[in-house]
């Protein structure tokens, strides 16, 4: 005579439990079957880790998990910059951010003007959102709906969840949980990574009183290039000959379109956009890069920002004086 073990664990089988549900025995005793092979599929979630004894909780848990998760994203979408290659979100997904790293200060002329720039430069990442795009083994018990960007839509995953049986929603929003605190931290990373360059603005919009564009909209494309790290094939969107064939001269080391090209300025225009942050009027030449995400250089800029607006007022008040003299 044979014995079948009925606590072994046995694994989801979709199959298996609609051939549970139609091999003729009792009906009760068939649905009992079935909740059991789902709890079963449904991974362990140990106390550690915060299972839910009450239905009330789990569910303001899991709708405050999705407010964050929400409020997450809605700031990573507010920053995000698509590419050119952007079509859709994709569960690997490049996201661009514009850093603010690089102040530069020089001077040209006559009549002899130092600028301050700072220059804006794309940088790239590739992140993992899979976890937006499918659910676990076990949670994947519903065909979920889907957002506009394809992601699940978990607030309606919710809503459908609550029709399961006592025996089996307490398990399964232990697990949802666990998913919904898993996406949290990729979007973290994600938020974190786009909102690093956050105190650099902070930094150059308060000291200088300049509002900064971090999408880069409505910045201006260098027409006087010091970045220093141009190839030869770089094309200038002045006159549209590449670096190479662009000469030094005039006793500067500024590189001037080949035909005397003119359009407020004939040097080579790089095609990274910057934002000024000052324009002094002074006798002497400065030149001098920043690197404002290291705080000693922060201090050096600010103090030079000071002594070169106190001498561009000294200059202006000088040239008053005269006039008026005359």
């Amino acid at each position: 005579m044979s014995t079948t073990n009925t606590d072994v664990d046995e694994p989801y089988d979709e199959k298996r439990i609609s051939s549970t549900l139609c091999d003729g025995s009792d009906n009760e005793e068939r649905v009992a079957r079935t909740r059991e092979l789902l709890v079963k599929e449904l991974p362990d979630v140990t106390a550690g880790e915060g299972q839910f004894s009450d239905l009330d909780m789990a569910i303001r848990t899991i709708e405050a998990l999705l407010t964050t998760n929400e409020d997450i994203f809605d700031r990573c979408k507010r920053l995000f910059i698509p590419l050119p290659s952007y079509t859709a979100f994709q569960e690997s997904q490049t996201f661009a951010r514009h850093k603010f790293d690089v102040v530069k200060v020089w001077s040209h002329g006559p009549p002899t003007t130092t600028q301050m720039v700072v220059f804006m430069e794309r940088e790239v990442k590739l992140f993992n959102l899979g976890l937006l795009f499918n659910l676990p083994t076990g949670l994947d018990i519903f065909q979920p709906e889907r957002e506009k960007h394809g992601f699940i839509d978990y607030r309606s995953l919710l809503r459908t969840s609550l029709m399961l049986h006592d025996d089996i929603i307490l398990p399964y929003f232990d697990n949802l949980k666990v998913h919904l605190e898993k996406i949290q931290v990729c979007l973290g990373e994600i938020d974190a990574w786009l909102m690093d360059t956050a105190s650099n603005i902070h930094y150059l919009e308060t000291t200088f009183d300049v509002e900064l564009d971090p999408k880069g909209t409505n910045m201006p494309k260098s027409n006087w290039c010091r970045c220093g790290d141009h190839v030869n094939s770089d094309t200038c969107g002045l006159c549209g000959q590449i670096y190479q064939k662009h000469k030094t001269g005039r006793g500067t080391t500024l590189r001037y379109c080949p035909e005397g090209f003119e359009v407020g300025s004939d040097t080579f225009c790089c095609d990274k956009l910057y934002q000024q942050l000052g324009n002094y009027s002074i006798q002497g030449k400065y030149e001098a890069t920043f690197d404002i995400s290291r705080e000693s250089d922060r201090e050096q800029l600010k103090m030079l920002s000071e002594f070169l607006s106190k001498q561009h007022t000294l200059a202006q008040t000088q040239s008053n004086f005269n006039w008026g003299e005359w």
